[in-house]
């Protein structure tokens, strides 16, 4: 199964992420993620087996969860906003606290990844088979509208990611507050 660790978005910034979507309707090939889903992924494990998923809950449960206030704020893009595959909304506040929930979370071999800790929410993905968008001007004009009200960075729960024709559902496997 494929299994992750985030923090589930609240009402108030799932209502931001919303705004941000309905400002940026109109790129065309862009597949935008359910509010239900709306997620900061803090460690994504990948495919795991049932040893995995008993090894991700142990993890979980012995990691100290902090509260920080965190908010939604901005937009952007993965690679880059020139050439976009992956929109998000950027996280203001509670960066280190996330950074350490994202350490004590992640495999040892992904802790090895070269790649930084970029705490976001993805709000849409580009469509397989479709080229990358040049979304540089339209997350310009945007971006500074899009931000909620401050929330609490917990809870962190473990999902797995089940994948449907309708997209991905998300199922709660473990949850520490």
């Amino acid at each position: 199964m494929r299994a992750f660790f985030a923090i589930p978005m609240p009402e108030a910034a799932r209502e931001a992420l919303l705004l941000a979507q309905r400002q940026l309707d109109g790129l065309e090939g862009v597949s935008w993620t359910g509010a239900d889903n709306f997620h900061l992924t803090l460690a994504f494990l990948g495919e795991i087996d049932e040893e995995g998923v008993q090894s991700a809950r142990s993890r979980l449960s012995s990691v100290v969860v902090e509260h920080d206030l965190i908010r939604i704020d901005g937009l952007s893009a993965f690679p880059s906003a020139h050439s976009a595959r992956v929109l998000w909304a950027g996280i203001a506040g509670g960066q280190r606290c996330l950074q350490r929930l994202a350490d004590a979370l992640r495999p040892a071999l992904e802790s090895m990844r070269a790649e930084p800790f970029v705490p976001h929410v993805t709000i849409g993905r580009v469509r397989s088979g479709c080229a990358p968008l040049d979304a540089a001007e339209r997350i310009a004009r945007v971006s500074a509208s899009v931000r909620s009200a401050a929330f609490q960075s917990a809870p962190v729960v473990l999902y797995e990611s089940v994948r449907t024709q309708q997209g991905s559902r998300y199922r709660e496997l473990a949850r520490r507050e």
